[in-house]
Formats: structure tokens, C-alpha cells, sequence
């Protein structure tokens, strides 16, 4: 399961919004396996979660503090058979 989506994001800004402590969570349970920042241009990230659905990644950009406070404008899942 991959979820990608987009926005500019700064070491800084990813701990003043939150989404550390979100990801942490989420890779303490298990279901965050991966993530990392697109570079040139740094418009985006990639997530990858253990999963038997879209629901778990659902639910991770859904507590996204980027999402929940408009920085993010667009995300969308990905899912490999």
C-alpha cells in the first residue's frame, strides 16, 4: 500500500505540524513501514504501509496534520495486487 501525496516539506515543518509523532505511531503499530520526501522538486512524499486495504492508509492521511491544515492539497493511495 502506498499513499503519495503532495506539498513542500521541511525537516522543521514536519515536527511544528505533528506529523512525526503521526508517523511514529503509525510505524509503532506496525502498519508504516516506509517514508521518505520527494527531492528536486520537493513537492511531495511517499508512505508505505503493511496493509490488507486502502483503510489503514485511508486513516493515516485522514490524521495527517498536513492534510487536516490545508497543506496538503491532493494524496491518493496506491495499491500492488
Amino acid at each position: 500500500m502506498l499513499l503519495i501525496h503532495g506539498g513542500a516539506y521541511t525537516h522543521g515543518s514536519l515536527r511544528s505540524h505533528g506529523l512525526l509523532a503521526v508517523a511514529r505511531a503509525a510505524n509503532e503499530r506496525g502498519e508504516l513501514l516506509l517514508a521518505g520526501a520527494f527531492t528536486e522538486p520537493a513537492d511531495g512524499a511517499a508512505l508505505v504501509f503493511k496493509a490488507n486495504g486502502r483503510a489503514v492508509a485511508e486513516r493515516f492521511a485522514a490524521s495527517d496534520p498536513y492534510v487536516k491544515e490545508g497543506l496538503v492539497k491532493h494524496w491518493r493511495v496506491r495499491t500492488e495486487p
